[in-house]
């Protein structure tokens, strides 16, 4: 082959094709997996198949060393990945109208049978192409992530028109089409990509799109009957219910038990005491997890059991004077039938999915009475948070319900992200947007055995109100909870920026006599309920048996209020009760899942590798440049998701901005390494990269919290103008390395290289997740300057 070969304008589009169906096809693979296991699981899993990319370099290496060059290796690689990725998608439709479905026990392995063969070839014909063309390295990945910043503008419209197991069949499609877009442009390429299975990849997906009940989902997590309606989008999958029909379907139920079964569909936090009549419903499930209620008609009779509920406490504290409310996650519309319920003038409400919208406003439109356009009722479709920050007015009552989420982020395999609601910042926007005497309520579980929701939030309320200027927070905060009817305790815990007032602790235990509400501050006996309100309060830290509780205020740095166990010290309450139910469960996630990855990597690339090449045929120099490139790029891009996502204020933008800019940018600087002829220019390229990302370290947060009331394009256009530099210089540092071992003549190492850095990136998504639930997200950007100061130090060792 000559070292002047250089791709063609055709080469470039197919590896282009293939990075944005890489892309699309694992946004598909997350979305799929958090709607039939878990998002913990669809992290896990996407992790352990992203391995398939460092596997094909491996396979490729070893291929090149023990037969000929094979011309048709690449297109075949296509074909493969094409028929792979439609298998992969009919055993998902297969398995869950069987019942196996992908449960938390058969994920691993269903979901690796079903989405590791794509990527490994995909990501074998990339590697061969980056070898094939190893002198025009900075081009070909220029225009691998150029298409995979493509695949990142288009999928999240895409998901809009199709469901994530239509667009996979869309990806095999594309896959098939760039195998004959290069078969047709090669000429040494003797051998053709099979008409037949071309033909029948076409078929099948024309089937799929043509008629989405054919590939729609059978169950989804758990045994359950087909939904009323259905529909995906890149957030989640929204599915509609009749709760009369689980009846019929699930059993002969008494009637005394059909009204409990219905009050609970109604709101866990309804008192048991409730006897009144009940309205008819509707659930909406969030991929399976998440549920919020659809009530039957407008505001009559039957609605007088959302005064039972204690998330409608804030509501009975403010009795008549109840002007303006602010709802963060409109849902099912249920909160917002609940303020009308109590008088309230003024309701404004933003519900961040749009499906969950349509399907309460025109799907169930006659049903629902389309609670969102009540009189006096504005909604908006967004982030609540960035909504009501860049609101002027003040609320009587902000109220925030139940709001959680259990749903993979958009952002791929970036999926371990808790929801920034439950963050320092947030709650300095709630406690601003309120009234003089307004009422903030937010209702969370509780259990007495059980309470580390609860016990963090209080230790948040009691840091705000201090941030507020409120020293003693004892008659600031109520809180309150009632064993309710799904088996489970709902509190809901107000805050309020002057002290309650006798008469609205006399409604409050008026609502507590007549509803059966058990109130534990700010009138608490300690003998009674094991958290310590005071205490939290005070922003003391837990003490004795409470040393498992993580109840450090939660920030936009470090947004894991739900992870509510400490990292070590719940292991060290674990082993001294002799129960690891003290033990931190996502720690112990992913730690397990840092080993199965490590196992992964070295039986699928570290060993093949290892067998035939020795420990130092290519030098420590090139494997400490190339691990260091795949675990800092993945670093940086956790730490600016994480961060400029908060920022846009929507986690759409997780791919249509931050990711997407990144990837595009990266290109800009792949394409611009060409110009870089000598070691001293690379090594001045990694400084670069260190200078960027130490920009970004320290100037971001100060200038994003300046410019937050920007206009959204403006604060669009700061975050692509931070993104340039840092993408610009990381996207060099690869083709840099390739081209200095092409200059090395260790040619035939590029495979190897690929598989070492495509290592490191899985390694680094699981390790950068445990640092940044230990010490946050801007320790990644630190720990990337140290993995970029080592690529330097190894181009000088090639």
């Amino acid at each position: 082959m000559s070292k002047t070969k250089r791709a063609g304008p055709a080469t470039l589009v197919a590896i282009s094709l293939t990075a944005a169906v890489l892309l699309a096809y694992q946004i598909c693979a997350t979305r799929i997996l958090s709607a039939t296991s878990s998002y913990h699981a669809a992290f896990a899993v996407i992790a352990l198949v992203m391995l398939g990319l460092a596997a094909s370099g491996t396979r490729l290496y070893l291929d090149r060393r023990s037969a000929p060059i094979d011309p048709a290796r690449t297109t075949r690689a296509l074909v493969r990945g094409s028929i792979a990725t439609v298998l992969g998608m009919v055993f998902v439709v297969a398995a869950s109208h069987v019942g196996i479905g992908f449960r938390v026990e058969l994920a691993t392995i269903g979901a690796f049978l079903a989405f590791y063969p794509p990527f490994y070839f995909a990501g074998y014909a990339i590697a061969s192409l980056l070898t094939d063309y190893a002198d025009d390295v900075g081009r070909l990945y220029w225009a691998d992530l150029v298409g995979a910043a493509a695949g990142c503008f288009a999928v999240v419209p895409l998901l809009s028109l199709l469901t994530p197991i239509q667009l996979g069949f869309v990806c095999a499609l594309l896959l098939s089409a760039s195998a004959y877009l290069l078969a047709r442009t090669t000429p040494e390429v003797a051998e053709r990509p099979s008409l037949v299975v071309a033909a029948t990849v076409t078929l099948v997906t024309l089937v799929a799109v043509a008629v989405p009940s054919t590939v729609e989902l059978g169950r989804a997590k758990a045994a359950e009957r087909p939904p009323m309606w259905s529909s995906w989008n890149h957030l989640n999958r929204v599915a509609v219910y009749d709760e009369k029909g689980s009846a019929r379907i699930e059993g002969a139920w008494d009637e005394a038990e059909r009204d409990r079964r219905r009050i609970r569909d109604i709101g866990w936090g309804i008192s048991q005491q409730f006897a009144g009549p009940l309205p008819d419903v509707r659930q909406i499930l969030l991929d399976h997890d998440a549920g919020t209620p659809i009530i039957e008609g407008a505001l009559n009779a039957n609605l007088d059991v959302l005064r039972w509920d204690i998330t409608a406490l804030g509501h009975h504290a403010k009795g008549d004077a109840l002007g303006s409310v602010f709802i963060l996650g409109g849902g099912g519309g249920r909160d917002i039938l609940t303020a009308k319920l109590f008088g309230a003038e003024q309701v404004d409400v933003v519900e961040l999915n749009p499906d969950i919208v349509h399907v309460v406003q025109d799907v169930m439109g006659k049903y629902s009475a389309r609670p969102y356009s009540l009189p006096g009722v504005s909604y908006a479709v967004g982030d609540a948070r960035s909504e009501l920050d860049r609101r002027e007015t003040r609320y009587d009552l902000i109220q925030m319900s139940m709001i959680d989420t259990w749903a993979a982020s958009s952002s791929g395999a970036l999926a371990l992200t808790e929801n920034v609601l439950y963050t320092r910042e947030a709650f300095d926007i709630y406690r601003e947007r309120l009234d003089e005497d307004g009422i903030l309520a937010i209702s969370r579980w509780y259990n007495p055995g059980s309470y580390g929701e609860l016990a963090r939030l209080l230790a948040m309320l009691g840091d705000s109100l201090k941030r507020g200027g409120i020293t003693d927070p004892d008659r600031h905060v109520v809180v309150a909870y009632i064993a309710g009817t799904g088996g489970g305790h709902a509190s809901t815990t107000l805050l309020k920026l002057t002290p309650f007032t006798d008469d609205e602790l006399a409604r409050i235990d008026t609502a507590r006599r007549e509803k059966g509400f058990t109130v534990i501050w700010p009138t608490q006996s300690k003998d009674a309920h094991e958290i310590d309100v005071a205490r939290l309060l005070r922003g003391e830290a837990p003490a004795g048996t409470e040393l498992w509780l993580e109840v450090d205020p939660a920030t936009d740095n470090f947004p894991f209020f739900f992870n509510t166990f400490r990292p070590v010290m719940s292991y060290v309450a674990a082993i001294k009760d002799g129960s690891l139910s003290r033990a931190s469960p996502a720690t112990m996630v992913l730690l397990f899942l840092l080993a199965i990855a490590l196992l992964a990597s070295w039986f699928l690339v570290m060993r093949p590798l290892r067998s035939a090449v020795g420990e130092t045929d290519f030098g420590v120099g090139p494997l400490v440049y190339f691990s260091s490139l795949g675990a800092g790029f993945i670093l940086v891009e956790l730490a600016l998701i994480q961060r400029l996502t908060i920022y846009l204020g929507h986690p759409t933008y997780a791919l249509t901005i931050v990711l997407a800019s990144i990837l595009f940018f990266g290109g800009v600087g792949s394409y611009l390494s060409q110009r870089i002829q000598t070691t001293h220019g690379a090594r001045r390229a990694a400084l670069a990269v260190v200078a960027a990302i130490l920009l970004c370290a320290f100037a971001l947060p100060p200038l994003t919290s300046i410019t937050e009331p920007w206009s959204l394009p403006a604060r669009q256009a700061l975050a692509v103008a931070f993104i340039i530099p840092v993408g610009i210089a990381l996207g060099m540092m690869y083709p840099l390395g390739i081209k200095h071992l092409v200059n090395s003549d260790r040619r035939e190492a590029v495979p190897w290289a690929w598989a070492i850095n495509g290592v490191w990136g899985v390694l680094a998504s699981i390790l950068g997740m445990l640092i940044a639930m230990s010490v946050g997200y801007a320790a990644l950007l630190y720990v990337a300057v140290v993995a970029y100061v080592f690529a330097r130090w190894a181009l000088g060792r090639f």
